[in-house]
Parts: structure tokens; sequence; C-alpha cells
């Protein structure tokens, strides 16, 4: 039906193969690309901290009645917990397919209810989700080392001015700062001084904490256009603090450099960076859960490369691409698909000894392809070692199948049919043990697709 259908109306079939080459090189455009496909872990962790309590306290006052409490949670398959001295720690593992979201606020509903019946000293519990704990540890995407020139604290400028431009990205989840040394104004009070000027610690501090300032000073109309000022005292260098004015208890007026030694210095090393043998400052970035890797890593790029020609001061390079590991990983499942189409046109031409034999699955396998490509996009899967492999065992079996169909097709040939009776007899004569072969090799992975747990999240694409 199908074979006659598409040599009776051949401009329907062409209108259509266009299109699913426009909207197949549009998902493949638009797909997002990953190393694994994404997977959730069904788990739920109660932390809640007691302190100065022993295990057997912490397991009577505040494990079991948290386990009692949410035993009845919708999903639950299993619960663990662990009491220690000074903490509490419940894990509930529930059914896979179990809507997290829904559970999530179950279990925080439960957990209020029983909050008030725990021990004063006791702190509320806390429910973390173990896929995002664990999400927040393995999507690093990207690592950049930050060398900066000029004189300036830039730790502090990196923190303030750069990881920002990356953070407004839709798809970072966050930004980690390493390495560098954050300069800061340090008062050294001295007791001798103290004691001449008649002040106390708290009042230095009080005076030293007011000095910043900002506050509202009205509005300024101009037109259609209507701006609120602010006004406001700032001291950003030891400098303009040692000038900082202090009130005695007589009335008199003095300068905070009176009093303290102040002065600039930098802080304690939390963290080493060093890249080439120098030391520097590194950025780790993290996407979110939902956001593609390719995506995050191509505007996390573009950001870099806007800092690095402002002249700023600051030169960024990335050290670590999460893309670069994903791409080294795929790209040999993409050969393997490539020279699998070119390596069977060239076979299929020696034996056949037809160029157009040839032609037709060299062209076949990427138009099957490319629908293929769109149910992937609209089904939201993406492109990783599990799908890409899923696409090498199809063109495989479309190897296969074409080859038995055309080879059909030119016995007929042969026979002194035209090519339109040919392609019909032939393809009809074969089509229920293609279709039985195939349906084979379906129901074989069919059990795989509908397996459940960790396993059928990673094969299931």
């Amino acid at each position: 039906m199908l074979t006659k259908f598409a040599l009776k109306r051949p401009v329907p079939i062409v209108v259509s193969l266009i299109a699913l080459v426009f909207f197949g090189f549009s998902s493949l455009t638009s797909t997002p690309i990953e190393l694994t496909p994404s997977m959730s872990y069904p788990i739920f962790s109660i932390m809640t901290m007691y302190p100065g309590a022993g295990p057997e306290e912490v397991d009577d006052l505040v494990t079991s009645r948290i386990e009692g409490a949410v035993s009845t949670v919708s999903g639950l398959k299993i619960i663990q917990s662990q009491s220690m001295e000074n903490y509490s720690v419940v894990a509930l593992q529930m059914e896979y397919g179990t809507n997290m979201d829904t559970a999530s606020t179950d279990l925080q509903k439960k957990i209020n209810m029983i909050t008030q019946s725990l021990p004063d000293e006791c702190d509320t519990p806390m429910v973390y989700e173990f896929s995002q704990m664990m999400d927040s540890a393995n999507t690093q995407i990207m690592e950049m080392s930050v060398r900066t020139t000029g004189d300036f604290d830039a730790l502090s400028y990196i923190d303030d001015n750069v990881s920002p431009e990356f953070e407004k990205l839709s798809g970072v989840g966050e930004v980690s700062v390493s390495g560098g040394r954050s300069s800061y104004i340090r008062v050294r009070l001295i007791p001798e001084r103290m004691i001449q000027y008649g002040l106390s610690m708290d009042r230095v501090v009080q005076t030293v904490s007011a000095a910043d300032f900002s506050m509202p000073a009205g509005s300024l109309d101009q037109g259609d256009l209507s701006m609120s000022v602010r006004g406001g005292v700032s001291y950003d260098s030891s400098t303009a603090l040692a000038s900082l004015p202090l009130t005695l208890n007589s009335g008199d007026i003095i300068h905070l450099s009176d009093v303290p030694d102040v002065s600039e210095t930098e802080s304690k090393v939390d963290s080493l960076s060093r890249y080439n043998g120098e030391d520097r400052i590194s950025l780790s970035i993290t996407k979110r859960d939902s956001a593609a890797t390719n995506r995050v890593a191509k505007e996390c790029i573009q950001v870099m490369e806007q800092i690095n020609a402002s002249n700023i001061g600051v030169q960024m390079e990335v050290t670590y691409n999460a893309m670069d590991e994903i791409w080294n990983s795929l790209s040999g499942v993409i050969q393997a698909m490539a020279l699998a189409v070119l390596i069977s046109t060239v076979v299929l031409f020696l034996f056949l000894g037809d160029v157009r034999a040839s032609l037709i699955i060299g062209t076949s396998m990427p138009i099957a392809l490319l629908v293929t490509l769109i149910v992937m996009s609209f089904t939201g899967m993406t492109f990783n070692m599990l799908s890409l492999g899923g696409l090498s065992i199809g063109v495989g079996m479309m190897v296969d199948n074409s080859i038995v169909v055309l080879d059909s097709c030119f016995k007929k040939r042969d026979e002194r049919r035209s090519f339109k009776d040919a392609a019909i007899e032939g393809a009809g004569l074969v089509t229920s043990a293609v279709a039985a072969s195939t349906l084979t090799t379906v129901v074989v992975f069919l059990p795989i697709s509908l397996m459940e747990g960790i396993s059928g999240q990673m094969f299931k694409d």
C-alpha cells in the first residue's frame, strides 16, 4: 500500500521529504547534547540537629517520631534512619515514577505537624531531595582561569563584577570562585590610646559600623521622567576610614586614626589556584538541572569573550569544558553511523552494480534519521551515548531491510517488468519478511524500555 501510494502520488511524497529535511535539521540544532540521559533519584533525606544529645536520646525523641509521621507518605517504599550524637538522618526511598513535587509537599506537611512535639533544643527538620544533592555535584560544565592586571583587589572585583555576569544566564545554577586573596581594612585597637581617650571597644565598633550609610534624599522630576535621589557616605579605603570623626565623652572630636591602627591587609588564603605555574583565580560554573549543557557552555564562552574584549584588567581562559568531553565520547558513535551509511552504499554498489540503488540507500538512511530527530525533539530526548547508540541500531536495521527490498525489486526488474511494477511487486514480495525481522528486534529491545529504576531511566533512550 505504501509503495503504491508513493508511486502514484510522487508530489506529496517529495513535499513531505522536503518538510522532513527542514524540520529534521531544525531539530538537530535545537536538541540538547548531554553525555548520559537525565536521571532522577526518588530519595528524600530528613536531617535534624539536636545539639548535646546522645544517639539513644536522638533516636527516642527525634528519629522515631519522624519515622512515624512520614510512614504514610504516598509512594513510600523504604525508610532508613541513623541516630548519631547531635543529629538524626531519615532517608525515604520512593517508588520510581512518584511525582517528587507532590511527595515533597506531602512530606513537608507531615514534618510540620510533628515539629512542636520535638524537643525545644532541637532544630527544625530539613528536607532534602537526593537528586538535587547529586546534581549539584555532577553538573559542573566549565572551569575558567582568571588572570588580572593592575593594582586592585582582584578577588573582590571578580566576586562583585565578573561572577554576576555569568549568574545572569538563565541556565547557570552556581558560580564558585576559588584562589586569590581578598583585601580588607584592618582596625587594630591600641589599649593605651583607648584608656587615654576614655573610649570602649563597643563605642569604636558602633562608630565604624555606622560609617557607611545611604538614605533617600527626595525625587527629581524632569519632564515625564521621575528619578529618586539618594545620598550617603562610603569609606572604601584605609585613608578615608582613618579620617572618620570620633566624638569623645568630653565633646571633643578626634579622628579614628588617633585611637587604633588603620591599614589595608590581605585575608588568609582559603584556597589556591594555579594555571601553568602561575597563581590565578578560578571560576567553576555549574548548570541548572533543566538546562542543556551545550547551550549553557556556548553562552558562558560568549560572556567570557565579552569580558576579555572589554579591557577591564581581567583576562579569562577556559581550562575545562564539559562539552569537549561529551563530544569526544559522542564523536565515536557519530563516526560509526556515518561510516555505516558510506560502507553500506559502497557494498551495495559492488554487489548490485547499480548507482541508483546505492543512492537510494545513501539518501534513505539520513532522511529516516531526520524523522527520528523530530520525534526526539518533541519527546524531550537529548543526544547522548544511549540515544545515539539506539540510532546506530536503527541504521543497521534499515540497511538490512533496504538491501532486502532493493534486491527483490531488482530481481523483478530482471523479469522485464517496468520500474513501477518491479517496485510494487518486489516490495510486496518481502514486506512480511522485512516486517517480521524488524518486529523481532523490536520485541527484544522493548522490555529494556519498560524497565524501572535507574537502569530503566538509563536505557530508555
